[in-house]
């Protein structure tokens, strides 16, 4: 039996509308399948993520241990910058120790020499004083000096002996060089014990420092303390900029730390997103779907 016009075009209505439906839900199984990839790609690149952050090193622990680092080399530099003022001082001290010791030697020569012209002058002027006397003697008289009554060996005038003026004079002179040997003297003693105090001193903040006795005399111990100083201080400065440089990497992990942190976050959160519209989109499908085979009485695969 052939349908009548109106149930053919109602037919024909109904099978255009299910074909749209069709299409329409085709469309929506495409995107369904393509938010399923998409979601398993952010899925994939989370864990990529967090494979990678898991690879950085502690940040926080490593930035503290440099900086500590850091800290104890500063302390050194300073320790060496204190030590060098000393090495300084010390040096003036040592030159000033040598310097009135070397004073003191020529003083003590020059004293020597001014005594020795003083003995011999004033054997001289009594030699002379004696010859002076003898002139008067007689023989069977008494010899004021000794009470003698014979002189068999009168004491004879000397050509060049000092008068009484310039042997006082040459008194003084050795009088006052005796002074400036006894003050030098003196002197001597107070910048030894300086500069053996601050050398000692010295000495045993170097070794508290760098753990080595150095041998030699002060000077030699003084110039070679200065030396590794330089080297000492030198060595820190390298330290503290190789410790500097691992900050610097520190910071640069701890920013890619906080940049993986954020996208796997993101990540996170997209893939709940899409977990949201997948279903959504599941839900709303099967709806479709049953009421597509509500309308046309057959499945819809």
């Amino acid at each position: 039996e052939q349908l009548a016009l109106p149930d053919y075009e109602k037919m024909e209505f109904i099978l255009n509308e299910t074909g749209q439906k069709k299409q329409q839900l085709e469309k929506e199984e495409q995107l369904l399948e393509k938010s399923r990839q998409e979601a398993q790609k952010t899925k994939l690149q989370r864990e990529q993520y967090q494979q990678q952050l898991g690879g950085l090193k502690d940040s926080g622990a490593a930035f503290e241990r440099t900086a500590a680092q850091i800290a104890v080399n500063e302390q050194q530099c300073r320790k060496t910058e204190v030590l060098q003022e000393k090495v300084v001082q010390n040096k003036n001290l040592v030159n000033e120790m040598y310097r009135i010791q070397k004073r003191y030697i020529m003083a003590a020569e020059q004293l020597a020499q001014a005594g020795s012209i003083y003995e011999e002058m004033e054997k001289r002027y009594f030699d002379e004083q004696a010859g002076i006397l003898a002139q008067n003697l007689r023989e069977d008289e008494a010899c004021p000096v000794c009470g003698s009554l014979h002189h068999p060996k009168k004491a004879v005038l000397h050509e060049n002996a000092p008068t009484q003026q310039q042997l006082k004079s040459q008194k003084d002179d050795y009088d006052k060089k005796t002074k400036i040997r006894s003050e030098l003297s003196s002197k001597s003693g107070v910048a030894q014990g300086k500069a053996e105090t601050s050398h000692s001193t010295l000495l045993l903040e170097w070794n508290s420092i760098s753990g080595e006795t150095v041998p030699g005399t002060m000077v030699e111990q003084t110039r070679a303390i200065s030396d590794g100083l330089i080297k000492y201080e030198n060595e820190n400065n390298n330290k503290i900029k190789e410790s500097e440089y691992k900050i610097a990497d520190i910071k640069r992990q701890v920013l890619l730390k906080q940049e993986y942190e954020q996208t796997i976050t993101e990540c996170k959160d997209n893939i709940e997103k899409k977990k949201q519209f997948i279903s959504s989109l599941e839900k709303s499908l099967e709806v479709k779907k049953e009421t597509l085979r509500q309308q046309t009485g057959q499945y819809v695969e």
